[in-house]
């Protein structure tokens, strides 16, 4: 997924509550220098179900092919 507004570019991936409440938790994964959204978003099924998790990809590009995590 991309965020709505068109200027940013921030990607991620997204696992809704498995129980709906009216105001779950929110979960945000952010994965270090090398890695990207999807590292840490095989973790999402540990954590409880009526979490939110989001798992954003890092604005930076170190490399052509390697991603700039958050520090």
């Amino acid at each position: 997924m991309n965020s709505t507004k068109e200027k940013t570019k921030l990607h991620y991936l997204i696992r809704e509550p498995k129980i709906k409440t009216a105001n779950p938790p929110l979960v945000i994964l952010l994965h270090g220098v090398g890695g990207n959204e999807q590292n840490l978003f095989s973790f999402a099924p540990e954590l409880p179900d009526n979490f939110v998790v989001v798992s954003a990809r890092g604005p930076l590009t170190l490399a052509q092919i390697v991603l700039l995590g958050f520090r």
